[in-house]
């Protein structure tokens, strides 16, 4: 296994499969970060290159051993600026994290803005209490639900970093219950991701080499640059810095596959190459640094409460909806059993099948940061091997496709584990001061 940066040259335009024609004032719109998919596409792509750039796989089999190396990922990445700096991984948010922002007084409205970060647990249901959280299933008992252990009436804050530094994220999967998420500021947690960049263009006639009249369009792409306030910025109301801008990137995680032909490992063409729409440049080196390690803290704690927080790190394919089945249901030595799960909104991915030329199937996605809380009934060596086998990899279920892992090895449903240590947390109703339940 292997780690490739890609660096971006230009702005990416990822497209959303919102229409897009040769009629004046048309704007192509980039999702908000690419599809494992596309990243996967882009990397077997890169793989199937010689060295004068064409692509030498043609025969049906070639194809098909191509599209069995495994790619997980994308993970968004803060490039370094020196030598001797690292690549700093950021993950999206997990979504049992609640972001509170704390009020400042009089005194303090110069100072940065701070967050108590808030974690949603599962609660131990009533007896009185009925949901619609049954499954239908006869072997997954109804989950549980979600929320807060202690009520609060103010609303969670929308303005905290949608990707957080990968240290800050193992923290919150080892303890979330620790003094630092008491009081903490957005710089120091992470950063809203890549931004968005707005280009207009004109349709050239190939006959004059001209533009045409009246034939503008416009595409709106993804800038691989973060540009935050430092604390003393905020402090100061002082704009960030061109200076301290920083190049952001994106890393896969490769697994070894042979060539077809001659046996050699299949290996992404070094150096610079295309991605996503309108052939945008990028460059494909690969990464010196180890694949980071499931903790050993969190793993001596899921072991001992046979229990853990599964975290999405990319969008995950569950074929029946939000309920998965191939980590539940797959041969195993222990047996995990869902208990609960916070999530948002499915996304939909499609595409179009160059091969087949016809559009792939839509599919809904759980998006990334989704959270599993999962019960494991096993000895404690199989639950250390089971760990061993899902931190960062991929848990997508089968599709019904002529290979049947191809989700997991186009990268969705790249895994996190933490700890989940209070699993028996009552739900409470409380009565508000106007005797309303």
């Amino acid at each position: 296994m292997s780690i490739w940066i890609i660096e971006p040259h230009d702005p990416l335009l990822f497209r959303d499969g919102r229409p897009f024609g040769a009629s004046p004032g048309a704007i192509a719109r980039s999702l908000p970060f690419p599809f494992p998919s596309t990243i996967a596409g882009g990397l077997r792509s890169q793989m199937g290159l010689d060295d004068q750039g064409r692509f030498r796989f043609t025969e049906k089999e070639e194809l098909e051993h191509l599209k069995k190396v495994g790619v997980r990922g994308p993970i968004l990445v803060q490039l370094p600026q020196k030598a001797q700096e690292k690549a700093r991984w950021l993950v999206p948010a997990p979504l049992d994290a609640l972001p509170f922002e704390i009020k400042k007084g009089e005194a303090e409205e110069k100072q940065p803005t701070r967050f108590t970060i808030e974690q949603l647990v599962p609660l131990t249901p009533l007896a009185e209490v009925m949901t619609d959280l049954d499954t239908g299933e006869q072997t997954q008992q109804s989950l549980w639900l979600v929320g807060l252990p202690n009520h609060r009436s103010e609303k969670p804050s929308t303005n905290t970093p949608a990707y957080w530094y990968w240290e800050r994220f193992l923290a919150w999967l080892e303890n979330p219950k620790t003094d630092c998420w008491k009081t903490i500021t957005a710089p120091a947690l992470g950063i809203k991701g890549p931004a968005t960049e707005e280009r207009v263009h004109v349709a050239m006639d190939h006959q004059t080499h001209t533009g045409r009249d009246g034939f503008l369009f416009a595409t709106s792409s993804l800038e691989f640059t973060a540009n935050e306030k430092t604390e003393q910025q905020e402090e100061e109301q002082q704009p960030p810095s061109l200076a301290q801008a920083r190049q952001l990137g994106l890393a896969v995680i490769v697994d070894e596959k042979k060539d077809i032909n001659d046996e050699a490992l299949l290996q992404p063409q070094y150096g610079l190459g295309c991605l996503g729409s309108e052939r945008r440049l990028v460059n494909w080196s690969p990464s010196q640094e180890n694949i980071p390690c499931c903790p050993d803290t969190i793993k001596q704690s899921i072991i001992a409460n046979s229990a853990c927080r599964l975290v999405l790190l990319t969008p995950a394919y569950f074929a029946q909806g939000y309920l998965p089945q191939w980590i539940l249901n797959r041969p195993q030595a222990i047996k995990p059993q869902l208990k609960a799960m916070v999530n948002k909104r499915p996304q939909v991915v499609s595409g179009w099948d160059i091969v087949k030329k016809e559009r792939k199937q839509s599919h809904r996605l759980a998006p990334a940061g989704t959270i599993l809380f999962l019960e494991l009934q096993g000895d404690e060596p199989a639950i250390e091997e089971w760990i061993d086998e899902i931190w960062l990899h991929c848990i997508s279920d089968d599709d019904n496709g002529p290979t049947p892992d191809q989700y997991r090895l186009d990268g969705f449903g790249l895994a996190a584990l933490g700890t989940w240590i209070d699993k028996t947390l009552p739900l409470r109703i409380d009565s508000d001061p106007k005797g309303k339940q």
